[in-house]
């Protein structure tokens, strides 16, 4: 059996995306972006489907979020396209070819098939779809990144927007901030949050003080400091 397996976007911190649109820049129009990543996502699974069938496969059935597919030749292995992002290719060690009742017998015949053979009937398989695996899986971290960028976007705006004293608020938003890893994907989410920071938090009346900002710096070990645009 052999698996391609996609590492999605964490909860907390998309896959990779230019660090520039952080401070000072508008906002990215994120419910743009995504309908774009769900085309590009649609057009890589049909792309892929479309090379499972040319490489012998009926049509696809899905059910209990993944689509399997088999062939009318009988030894080739079989494909399994979860929706979440993998796939499954699995080697069969016996082909059935026909009923045993024909000769008086319960039960099927069938031809066996050794563990090489089968590891070489995955490994055609897996060369046919594996460009198109990659495109799918590509994709969708896309679109999973976009509808992050969009989830932290508007966790600031509500962070921002409530009813607690601007203190209290400028220290959530900061929370929301050091919440990351240090990593590059931790620095994307960073941007998403000081990019707020920049257009609303230090155009309003309360922004944040020094003493805050010293802090906020304090607590972490990022290689960006935590500097929002002068007020």
């Amino acid at each position: 059996m052999w698996w391609l397996t996609v590492f999605l976007a964490q909860a907390a911190e998309p896959g990779p995306q230019d660090e520039g649109a952080a401070q000072g820049e508008e906002a990215p129009n994120y419910e743009e972006m995504i309908v774009t990543a769900t085309r590009t996502t649609r057009a890589a699974e049909l792309a892929l489907n479309a090379e499972i069938r040319e490489l012998g496969y009926l049509p696809g059935v899905t059910f209990g979020g993944r689509t399997q597919y088999i062939s009318a030749q009988v030894w080739k292995p079989r494909i399994t396209v979860y929706h979440a992002g993998f796939v499954e290719v699995r080697g069969r060690r016996v082909t059935p070819m026909a009923p045993l009742s024909e000769y008086g017998l319960p039960g099927a015949s069938g031809v066996w098939q050794n563990k090489r053979e089968t590891s070489a009937q995955e490994d055609r398989v897996r060369r046919g779809v594996e460009g198109e695996v990659r495109d799918w899986q590509d994709a969708l971290r896309s679109q999973a990144l976009m509808k992050r960028q969009l989830v932290v976007r508007n966790t600031c705006v509500m962070l921002w927007e409530g009813q607690e004293q601007p203190e209290v608020r400028r220290e959530s938003l900061a929370a929301l901030w050091l919440n990351t890893s240090d990593t590059a994907e931790g620095a994307i989410i960073r941007g998403v949050v000081l990019n707020y920071i920049d257009e609303v938090v230090q155009e309003s009346a309360s922004p944040y003080l020094p003493e805050e900002l010293e802090r906020i710096n304090d607590a972490h070990s990022f290689g960006q400091p935590f500097e929002p645009m002068e007020p």
